[in-house]
Parts: structure tokens; C-alpha cells; sequence
């Protein structure tokens, strides 16, 4: 009865979980973690990552969702709740307000773990990856599928993830690593916040976003159309040149590295 109640809880809230410390233990270890860092866990289930990032790390922040997990993880990290080591959320991690939980632990760099309902990837990438303050490093449980997409151009949510972030996938699981077995492919894929990012960029992040989905409303614009809506584009030839942009490409066929150093320059000319 038990284990058919477990059954129905993790199909409610989609939860696959991984199976074997180890090899989280070789997970972690592909990620830059310091004794001093914070990081936020999104999902922490069973406490299978939190066990082995409270060996590494200074303090851990999870939000879960599930009654049944945040009483059995009280119960499995006594000591560590305690010492305020661990820091418990009983949470929809698509509601939790980091901005204020930094606020509160007077705490500016942060990182991510996270092993996430499937279903809810693009809400939690737009959430926490897209929000400021980012994270320095974040490593995700992921469907293969969702992992390939974030990493391709053509699309807004890439275009946004690949402006502030290095993406590569870390770790392809096997079905069997989980518990239940999921019927998709999943992987681990890492972002490392990029640390040449303009100043511009980041003090107008919400322009910066409206300026790549005007990009993306509009897919069979090409980059002379697209531009002429900010700045005429012959004041860009030189930069355009520069980057070998075509004006007559369509503006989605730019890459993320181009729409950063496309909307920083009309910014600085804005000022001019």
C-alpha cells in the first residue's frame, strides 16, 4: 500500500528520482562548488543531493513542494537545520522569491541545483536563470530533448538562456538511474553565468529581453527591418560589417553573442 501511495505522489508531482549517492557524487564533482557557496535547491525530494552538497558547501537553500519530503527531510537533517546549514522551503519553487531569500541570508552570489518536474523546465528556466540576480553556476535535471533545444538558435527561450549563460551538458543518465524509470532520456546540463557580459545589458535586462522577443514576434524580418525599429542601420554598417552580419539574413538567424552586442551599441548611442 505504501509503495503504490508512493507511486501516486511522485506521478503527481512528476518526481523521478536518481537512485545512487555516488553517482551524485560524480555529478557534483563536474561543478565548481566552494566551501563558502550558497546554493539553492529546486526539488530536493528525498534529500539524495542535499546529503552530498552539505558535505561540500557552507549552506543550502531547498524549496519542495511535497508535504511528505519536507517532513522526511526535517527528520533526516536535524543537525544541519539546526546549525541553519540547511534551510528548509516548503514551497512551489515557480513562487518562491529568491530576490528576498538572498535579501534575508545577506547573500549576493548564489548557485543552483535542480531535479524538476519535466513538464515546468521553460517556467523554471525563465524563473531563476532569467530573473536577476543570476546565479553563478547552475546545474539542472533535464528531458535529453529540452537539454538540445536550450542549446540550438531559433528560438526565444535559447536566444535569452545563450545571451548570459554557457550551456554544455554535463551527464547523459540512463533510465535505470531513477526511481521510477522515466520513459525519456534525461541529462544533466550545467550554465555558467558568462563574465564579459555589458554593463548595458544587465542595468536594461528587461529591455534587453523585450528587444530579443521583438526579434522573435517577427521571425521573417530580416536584420535591416528589424534594426530599423531602434536605429538606423546604416550608423551600424561598420559593427555589422565587424560581425559579418548580413542585412538581409533573417534577424533569428542571429546568435546570442549578436543581439548582446547589437543592443549595447544602440544603448551607448541612445546616450549619444
Amino acid at each position: 500500500m505504501a509503495k503504490r501511495y508512493n507511486r501516486e505522489k511522485r506521478a503527481k508531482y512528476g518526481q523521478n528520482y536518481i537512485k545512487n549517492p555516488a553517482l551524485v557524487r560524480r555529478l557534483l564533482k563536474k561543478l565548481e562548488l566552494k566551501s563558502d557557496d550558497t546554493v539553492f535547491e529546486i526539488g530536493p525530494g528525498e534529500g539524495i543531493f542535499t546529503a552530498e552538497l552539505l558535505k561540500i558547501v557552507k549552506r543550502v537553500v531547498a524549496v519542495e513542494i511535497d508535504a511528505e519530503n519536507i517532513a522526511s527531510l526535517k527528520e533526516k537533517f536535524t543537525q544541519e537545520l539546526k546549525k541553519e546549514r540547511l534551510i528548509l522551503v516548503h514551497a512551489d519553487a515557480l513562487g518562491f522569491d529568491k530576490k528576498l531569500e538572498l535579501k534575508k541570508l545577506g547573500v549576493k552570489d548564489y548557485k543552483i541545483v535542480a531535479s524538476i518536474p519535466y513538464n515546468i523546465s521553460s517556467k523554471i528556466f525563465k524563473k531563476y536563470l532569467l530573473k536577476k540576480p543570476f546565479p553563478q553556476e547552475a546545474c539542472f535535471v533535464v528531458q535529453k530533448e529540452f537539454a538540445g533545444r536550450i542549446m540550438k538558435k531559433g528560438e526565444l527561450l535559447p536566444a535569452l538562456l545563450q545571451s548570459f549563460y554557457k550551456i554544455e551538458i554535463l551527464y547523459e543518465f540512463k533510465r535505470e538511474d531513477f526511481s521510477p524509470k522515466p520513459s525519456v532520456d534525461s541529462v544533466l546540463v550545467g550554465l555558467t553565468l558568462k563574465k564579459d557580459l555589458p554593463q548595458g545589458v544587465l542595468e536594461k535586462l528587461g529591455n534587453y529581453k523585450d528587444f530579443v522577443s521583438a526579434a522573435y514576434s517577427q521571425p521573417i524580418k530580416s536584420v535591416q527591418a528589424f534594426l530599423k525599429s531602434f536605429i538606423n542601420p546604416d550608423k551600424m554598417q561598420s559593427l555589422l560589417d565587424k560581425r559579418k552580419i548580413k542585412r538581409k539574413e533573417k534577424v533569428t538567424e542571429l546568435g546570442s553573442s549578436d543581439f548582446i552586442t547589437l543592443f549595447d551599441f544602440i544603448q551607448k548611442q541612445s546616450k549619444t
